[in-house]
């Protein structure tokens, strides 16, 4: 969609000349010019993140060890409780107790 410039109009990189002459006077260049302020305001636009994310990584950080200590404690407490109790250990109760955890927290 061709926009309409005279004498003394401000011009941005690109601008196509459609017929006659053109005399332009560069005023910004580099890290100044149009385009590249452009695109420094979507990657500050891309590496900012919502409120809620930040709250999803501060989470998610402690998840993971959250759920393998408590996986940990289910075999222990089931190795160990069940040595404690009957005199033996149980190990493959206490690798189903440890599975109880892991399974339904993994990812998709």
């Amino acid at each position: 969609m061709p926009v309409e410039k005279g004498a003394g109009d401000e011009v941005i990189g690109g601008s196509l000349n459609q017929s006659g002459t053109l005399v332009v006077e560069v005023t910004r260049v580099g890290e100044e010019s149009f385009l590249q302020q452009v695109a420094r305001y979507i990657e500050e636009a891309r590496a900012m993140k919502p409120g809620i994310l930040a709250l999803v990584d501060v989470v998610l950080k402690g998840y993971v060890p959250a759920v393998m200590g408590f996986g940990v404690l289910g075999l222990l407490v089931w190795t160990v409780g069940a040595w404690g109790v009957t005199g033996q250990a149980n190990p493959s109760r206490a690798v189903f107790a440890a599975l109880a955890v892991f399974v339904p927290t993994r990812r998709p």
